[in-house]
Parts: structure tokens; C-alpha cells; sequence
């Protein structure tokens, strides 16, 4: 999700193609989180209030549906059957210019292979996933090291002070 957030500009409209699971979490995070202008095209009507998505959302049926001219990304996450299909053909049919759109495809298998030379699709997401585990893995380790050096000097500190309280002690029970 860093990753979308990254790519994809605030200056156009981000197309969903479904309303699923996977879709709603998309919703939530480009929209709802991010106020980002986002065109679902969906099967059956999705009310806007109940979802609690921000104004800047349309939402259409696979029936009938015209593109904004202002696109800027094309998010595929439906499943791949023969509807579906029909409605991504329709969908890169109605864009002038694809070179000019990120396309992102969560289907699997892909709907877009084949037909769009350059999108990001399961395996991009996979690779970016196992290099954010590493970079995080290293950042606990980081942590860690910080913790355990923290961690010395405030045990250090403790014998410390009790040191002096026990020759504080002492001095006032010789007394």
C-alpha cells in the first residue's frame, strides 16, 4: 500500500475495477485515508454513506460506465472469469492513451497480461513485500542493539545507586 501511495498522483482519478474485499481495502486506503478521487466500477451498487468513503468517489456498474478523462491509474481487483474479462477489455478500450496510466492488477491469474505491455501486478507486490521484510527485519536488529546497549547502562545505573544507598546505610547505622 506505501507503494501505491507513492506511485499514484493526486492530481488524477484512480479506477477500481471491483468492490471486494480487496477493492474495499483499496478504497479505505487511497480514499478514505487519503482523500485521493477514485471512479469504482463495480457489479452491484455500492452506497457511498454505509462505506463511509469521502466525496470524491463515483461509483458505476460494469453496464455502463464512461472513463474520467482526468485517469491516471486502473486498479484491477476482481476475479477472473468471463464478466470480468469483458470489462477489462472494455476498460482499455476506452483509454486514449495507456502508456499514460499505471495499471495495477490483483487478480490472479492476471487480467492484464497480455493485453497491457507494463503493469504491476502479484509478483511486483511479492518482491516489494520481501524487500520491505528485509528492511524491517534490519531495523529490529538496529532496535535491538539500542535496547541492549540502553538496557547496560541503566542496570549500571541502578547498581550505582544502590551502591550509595548501602554506604549511605552503612554511615547511618555506624552512627
Amino acid at each position: 500500500c506505501e507503494y501505491l501511495l507513492k506511485t499514484i498522483t493526486s492530481d488524477g482519478t484512480s479506477v477500481l475495477l471491483g468492490y471486494g474485499k480487496s477493492g474495499k481495502l483499496i478504497a479505505k486506503i487511497l480514499n478514505r485515508e487519503n482523500d485521493l478521487s477514485l471512479y469504482i466500477i463495480n457489479r452491484t451498487p455500492i452506497k457511498l454513506e454505509v462505506e463511509k468513503l469521502n466525496n470524491n468517489v463515483q461509483c458505476v456498474s460494469f453496464d455502463s460506465f464512461d472513463l474520467p478523462d482526468n485517469a491516471t491509474c486502473v486498479i484491477v481487483a476482481i476475479d477472473n472469469n468471463s464478466e470480468t474479462i469483458e470489462l477489462v477489455n472494455d476498460v482499455i478500450n476506452k483509454i486514449k492513451d495507456t502508456s499514460k496510466v499505471l495499471f495495477i492488477d490483483l487478480s490472479t491469474p492476471s487480467l492484464l497480461s497480455g493485453k497491457i505491455s507494463d503493469f504491476i501486478g502479484i509478483k511486483t507486490f511479492s518482491e516489494i513485500a520481501e524487500r520491505n521484510i528485509g528492511e524491517r527485519k534490519n531495523e529490529i536488529n538496529k532496535v535491538k542493539e539500542i535496547v541492549n546497549k540502553k538496557t547496560v547502562l541503566i542496570v549500571e545505573q541502578i547498581n550505582r545507586n544502590v551502591a550509595q544507598l548501602y554506604l549511605h546505610q552503612q554511615k547511618q547505622h555506624s552512627l
